[in-house]
């Protein structure tokens, strides 16, 4: 099999069994346990807390010792942690195991993506970056339909029990992924290591684009977290409804980023990134004035779409701006910023939600995407495009 259709395989059902045990189990798993609004949020962040400390070294390793061990590193959290859910009896066991689960997309993720960059060339890395996205995102659209589906026939036991089983294949297919040639893997040198996070973090540009992904990021954690939440207590929907709301989010980014991402190869990438910005804060405020379960699926497929336009550019800019040694290490810095706000989203929404109103969080995650938008533009400009891209 291809290595890129493999690793497209692999990130499938990876992001299949994550996703199976997150949302919207997670955010009902922790309300059954009595958990209040600020512990809910810490227990959904807990998981991206772990990016935040962890995805920079790893695809920083990855650099050194090759993408395939550290992958299957991260793979092996996606297979076995999902067992260990029902231990959890009480708010720190929760985000403990949280934590842990943690490490599968801290570790899995930016390798991954310099895996993408390494097969890929200039002219078509945005294409294979948001191609590979997309196979992801069909994991991720049937893990909250089918969470949802069984959470509701069945309770929490089933939704845990298939995503440890996801996970276990995709860890078959992970073991049979082709070996680096020995010339390839360069050993641990850490003057290597060091220098190459040093290089990345001294640039500038590949630091404003990670910002942008951690804004991103952050107004999507607190929709992810909280969107159930609100759909059952105030608009009262039921279990299989508000998986079908994530699984519809998930399609549209999923279906749009292949193509996205081609135009992004050819028109460029900054301007494409504050559009998508700018519209997903505008349907991120609206959410509270559609109350009815097709007014919400609408809005949050616009919001799908908004994301798939701002991520099939950044991961490719983010490629365009390192060098091909530094891959792995330019992924990982930017994994680990995006993971900043994919962190602080939940924690930041359980905040505004005890203290205020569920209201009160979806304008102001909006207002952050649309001032993100405005100053991603005036700081990095829309000059140049091409050079960049080439």
């Amino acid at each position: 099999m291809n290595p890129f259709i493999k690793l497209c395989f692999i990130g499938f059902f990876a992001y299949l069994a994550y996703t199976l045990a997150r949302f919207p189990v997670i955010p009902l798993y922790a309300e059954s346990l009595h958990l209040s609004s600020e512990q809910i949020g810490l227990v959904v962040g807990a998981s991206t807390l772990t990016g935040v400390f962890f995805k920079m070294p790893a695809g920083a390793l990855s650099d050194v010792f090759g993408r395939r061990v550290i992958m299957l590193i991260g793979v092996c959290f996606f297979a076995f942690t999902p067992f260990f859910y029902f231990l959890a009896k009480d708010a720190t066991a929760l985000f403990i195991i949280r934590m842990i689960h943690g490490f599968a997309t801290a570790v899995f993720t930016p390798v991954a993506s310099a895996l993408i960059s390494d097969l890929a060339n200039k002219t078509n890395r945005g294409q294979l970056l948001s191609t590979y996205s997309s196979a992801n995102m069909i994991g991720r659209t049937l893990g909250p339909v089918i969470g949802g589906w069984l959470l509701f026939i069945s309770g929490f036991y089933l939704p845990f029990l298939a995503s440890g089983i996801a996970g276990l294949i995709a860890l078959i297919f992970a073991l049979s992924y082709p070996k680096e040639k020995a010339s390839d893997v360069k050993g641990l040198k850490h003057i290597q290591f060091i220098s190459g996070l040093k290089e990345v973090l001294s640039n500038k540009a590949i630091l404003i684009v990670s910002v942008v992904e951690c804004i991103q990021y952050l107004a999507t954690g607190s929709i992810e977290c909280f969107l159930p939440l609100y759909s059952k207590n105030i608009v009262h929907l039921i279990e299989w409804q508000i998986g079908i709301l994530f699984g519809v989010q998930v399609i549209a980014t999923m279906i749009s980023k292949p193509f996205l991402g081609v135009i992004s190869d050819k028109f460029g990438r900054k301007p494409q990134i504050t559009i998508g910005l700018i519209l997903g804060g505008i349907t991120c405020a609206l959410i509270p004035y559609l109350n009815s379960f097709f007014g919400i699926l609408f809005l949050i497929a616009i919001y799908g779409l908004t994301v798939a336009v701002v991520t099939s550019a950044t991961a490719a800019f983010v490629t365009d701006l390192a060098r091909k040694e530094n891959y792995g290490s330019a992924h990982g810095v930017f994994g680990t910023i995006m993971d900043i706000g994919h962190a602080s989203g939940p924690i930041f929404g359980g905040i505004l939600v005890a203290r205020l109103n569920y209201n009160l969080l979806f304008l102001t995650s909006g207002v952050f995407l649309i001032l993100c938008g405005i100053l991603f533009k005036i700081s990095i400009g829309f000059k140049k495009e091409v050079p960049l891209v080439i």
